[in-house]
């Protein structure tokens, strides 16, 4: 009896979290394909780990090993870093949003990037907080992810 009550519980529980679940997968795909968008790979890489695409741009933080919390990844890529090569993806950072308390002009040093909606964040940090953020090593299946085409995800291996 004890077993089944058990079991009922879980039942029960597995399908309360279902719906949440798939909507938390929806956020985490929206998330990547707004990372896409801003070309965040561009400096950061692919999988977030610092290693950049673009030769001719900085290498971006490794996000795998952020220190950052949620709060801090959205107001950096909202707000840029001033004094530092990571531009604002906010349109309205400094100027109509206030940025590290700052209402105003965009301060010297930070530029403006493709703009993403405060929405598209929000979701680009969801992915990040899913996916990257205190992730090991890249697996087949996060390339696979990110690349439609896994011939390019041959050299990473299957989760374990």
């Amino acid at each position: 009896m004890r077993g089944g009550i058990l079991a009922l519980a879980a039942a029960i529980a597995m399908a309360l979290s279902a719906p949440a679940f798939a909507q938390d997968e929806a956020q985490v795909i929206a998330g990547l394909d707004a990372w896409k968008k801003a070309a965040c790979a561009n400096c950061h890489g692919a999988f977030a780990n610092g290693v950049r695409q673009v030769e001719k741009l900085p290498n971006g933080a490794n996000l795998r090993r952020t220190p950052l919390d949620r709060a801090g990844l959205v107001e950096v890529t909202r707000c840029g870093i001033p004094g530092v090569e990571m531009p604002a993806h906010d349109a309205g950072a400094f100027t109509e949003n206030e940025c590290y308390g700052i209402l105003g002009e965009m301060p010297e040093g930070v530029a403006q990037a493709k703009p993403l909606s405060l929405e598209e964040i929000d979701a680009l940090v969801t992915y990040l907080m899913a996916r990257v953020v205190g992730g090991g090593r890249i697996t087949r299946e996060e390339c696979e992810l990110y690349y439609p085409n896994p011939a390019k995800c041959r050299v990473y291996q299957p989760a374990d």
